[in-house]
């Protein structure tokens, strides 16, 4: 043992000599080799390790520090919990009846009467007669409500509604005349007979035959008269008509007649048959020509107070 360490102190010299500083050279680290043996024996799940630092040299001999580098540590991510929608119920919904509309009634009218002036194609409106028109059929009224104890009919306009027909004055001046005007008012002007809630007075400007013409009469809730009968309505001094003067009262007692067979009132027991019983100066027989002076018989007023038509007083109008 000692021969070999003589040996080996020589052999130092020896290499010293050899160097030509005189200087050893500062050791060199030995970093080794990691022992295999500990990392297998090593725990999966234990704490990862720091790597130590390393010393190194610099070209100018000087040691330089070499900082670690921490390793980045990988964390196993926390698994996000999922978490399970809760279902929705799917009940299904109890349906919700529909009411069932309850249908607007439509409003009945008033019985009342209701009064046109009609112009052929060929013949202009006369303001004149619409005038007339009004006066005459508010005397009427009045007429009636002194016989049935103030009651009388209604007028829906106090004013004549005016209507135009589409055939010149000729056309309906002869025979099919009464039924030909209320034909061609069906545009504009719901008429027809015995309707419910209607009375209608129809004066076409319309110079009747006076052999031909079914004009001048009335019956089944429609009475159709004539441009004499307008004539008679604007002359206070009264007007002849096919021969036969009526004064101006006659021509108001007309409309009064017409108008009472429109509500449905016959002409006096007996007149039609010609008997010596017809009372001749009633209203609804030849009375309308000394108009206002005649009056309605005792069934005439009985009819008319049971009427639907017969129910305002003159205040209400």
């Amino acid at each position: 043992m000692k021969f070999l360490g003589a040996a080996a102190m020589v052999l130092t010299v020896a290499l010293l000599g050899c160097s030509g500083t005189g200087e050893i050279p500062p050791p060199t680290q030995d970093l080794g080799v990691p022992d295999q043996t500990a990392f297998a024996q090593a725990s999966p799940t234990a704490t990862p390790t720091r790597t130590p630092d390393i010393d190194a040299t610099t070209e100018s001999g000087t040691a330089a520090t070499v900082t670690s580098i921490p390793p980045t540590v990988i964390l196993a991510p926390t698994p996000v919990p999922i978490r399970t929608a809760t279902p929705v119920s799917t009940l299904t919904p109890t349906p919700i009846p529909t009411p069932t509309p309850t249908p607007t009634p439509t409003p009945v009218p008033d019985p009342m009467v209701r009064v046109i002036y009609a112009t052929p194609l060929d013949v202009e409106p006369n303001p004149a007669y619409i005038a007339a028109l009004n006066s005459a059929i508010y005397d009427v009224q009045r007429w009636y409500a002194d016989q049935l104890d103030g009651l009388t009919f209604a007028v829906q306009t106090r004013t004549p509604e005016h209507c135009s027909l589409a055939n010149p004055a000729d056309h309906y001046a002869r025979e099919e005349g009464y039924n030909r005007v209320v034909y061609d008012l069906q545009h504009c002007v719901p008429i027809w007979w015995e309707q419910p809630y209607y009375v209608w007075v129809i004066y076409p400007d319309v110079v009747g035959d006076c052999e031909l013409t079914e004009l001048g009469r009335g019956g089944y809730g429609v009475t159709i008269l004539h441009r004499d009968d307008l004539e008679g309505l604007t002359k206070p001094e009264g007007h002849t008509h096919c021969g036969y003067y009526r004064p101006h009262g006659g021509w108001v007692g007309g409309l009064a007649h017409e108008l009472g067979h429109a509500f449905g009132l016959p002409h006096p027991p007996g007149c039609d048959e010609g008997l010596e019983t017809c009372d001749w100066d009633a209203m609804m027989q030849l009375g309308y020509t000394k108009y206002p002076d005649t009056y309605l018989t005792d069934a005439d007023v009985a009819a008319l107070k049971a009427s639907p038509w017969f129910y305002v007083t003159l205040t209400e109008q």
